[in-house]
């Protein structure tokens, strides 16, 4: 089976993104993985994921994304149709209050076995949950795109965003955070198991 794990750049002034940070790792522990890091902009993102889509045609893919104050990693479940970018993306973009496919249903689900994702990171002792909003801005945006390109296919995915890694959090005091280490083994976990179930 192949896997596909994308990331994100550092952005907003950060200088680094856990979820383009982790890829290395995984790519070095799975030898089925592929990864790729996006541009946080709405267009490019998608533009990109569908080459790598085309080109590997996985039967996993797993989306991964930066939120900033979330202690937990968050497994996230729906995928609205609906964009509302409060800041700009990374070419200057912010769409507000639009659709992002004019005849698609309102909300996509994941397709990740994340009950099992979540029992299996939790029996780990790392913070996990299955979270419902994964918000309104590029994350969601290319979350959506892709289960509605993949609708009806036998592909498992979904999208899963990480906490802020500590070295972000030096400048944010009360922030949450989670080691590069933790990350990184919980998201073996996620990966093994899909490779199981699938």
């Amino acid at each position: 089976m192949k896997v596909l794990v994308t990331g994100f750049e550092p952005f907003g002034g950060e200088r680094v993104n856990p979820s383009s940070a982790v890829l290395p790792w995984l790519e070095a522990k799975f030898p089925q993985i592929h990864t790729r890091v996006f541009p946080v902009e709405f267009k490019r993102s998608w533009t990109e994921l569908q080459i790598e889509l085309e080109r590997h045609k996985p039967s996993v893919v797993i989306c991964l994304g930066e939120a900033g104050g979330r202690q937990n990693i968050s497994l996230e479940h729906a995928a609205l149709n609906w964009v509302d970018a409060r800041i700009p993306d990374s070419s200057g973009q912010s769409p507000r209050d639009l659709k992002l496919l004019e005849n698609g249903p309102n909300a996509l689900f994941s397709t990740l076995p994340l009950r099992a994702l979540e029992n299996r990171v939790k029996a780990l002792e790392l913070p996990v949950e299955i979270s419902y909003s994964a918000g309104t801005y590029v994350c969601n945006a290319l979350f959506y795109r892709l289960l509605a390109a993949l609708e009806g296919q036998n592909v498992q995915a979904g999208f899963i965003h990480l906490p802020y890694l500590p070295e972000q959090t030096l400048t944010k005091p009360g922030k949450p955070s989670l080691t590069l280490e933790h990350t990184v083994w919980a998201l073996e976990e996620v990966v093994k198991t899909c490779l199981e179930l699938g």
